[in-house]
C-alpha cells in the first residue's frame, strides 16, 4: 500500500507507527489486535460479535493518543472519514477542535441500521442482545466516561447498535 500512496506523490503515514498505545506489543494490524485485545480483556470465549459489541469503542479509545499527537504532527485543517469505520477519527477531530468531514462508505444515512440488525441476525444475535451486552460490560461503560471526559461537549451514544460518535 505504501508504494502505491507515495507513487501518486502523497506521504505515507503509519497508522501501526503513528499509535503505539493500540499496537504495541500486539499484532500489528487491525484484525490481530481485535484478537490481542480480546484475549487481553478476557473476551476469548466470546463470539467475535459479542466481544466487538464490548470493545469496539475501547479499541478506538486506545487510538486517540496516537491520532491526536499524528494531527497535531501534520497541522491538519480537516478530518475527512467514515464516520461508521474511522469513530476515533471523529473523536479526534471533536477534540481538537478541528472540522470533520462524513464520506460515507455505505449505501447512504440509515443503511447501517438494516445492515447491522441483518449482520447480528446472521451471527445468531439479536439487537436487544447486543445492547444488553453493551449495557452490562463494565469496562466498556468505564471507557464511555473516559470519553466523556475528554470530550464533554460531544453527544455519546453508549448502547446503540450505530457507532458511538461525538457530533
Amino acid at each position: 500500500m505504501r508504494e502505491a500512496i507515495e507513487g501518486t506523490g502523497a506521504t505515507f503515514h503509519d497508522e501501526v507507527t503513528a499509535m503505539p498505545e493500540m499496537y504495541e506489543g500486539r499484532t500489528p494490524d487491525m484484525f490481530g489486535a481485535l484478537t490481542d485485545v480480546t484475549k487481553e480483556y478476557g473476551l476469548e470465549d466470546d463470539s467475535l460479535m459479542v466481544a466487538m459489541c464490548k470493545i469496539k469503542e475501547i479499541m478506538s479509545e486506545m487510538m486517540l493518543p496516537g491520532l491526536l499527537r499524528w494531527l497535531k504532527s501534520v497541522n491538519a485543517q480537516v478530518v475527512v472519514c467514515c464516520p461508521l469505520l474511522n469513530r476515533e477519527a471523529c473523536w479526534g477531530a471533536q477534540i481538537t477542535g478541528i472540522p470533520c468531514v462524513g464520506l460515507m462508505t455505505t449505501a447512504g444515512p440509515g443503511s447501517m441500521a438494516h445492515a447491522m440488525k441483518d449482520f447480528l441476525e446472521k451471527m445468531g444475535m439479536t439487537v436487544e442482545e447486543c445492547l444488553e451486552h453493551r449495557k452490562n460490560y463494565q469496562p466498556l461503560q468505564e471507557c464511555f466516561e473516559r470519553l466523556r471526559s475528554k470530550c464533554p461537549g460531544g453527544q455519546w451514544r453508549q448502547h446503540g447498535t450505530d457507532d458511538m460518535l461525538c457530533s
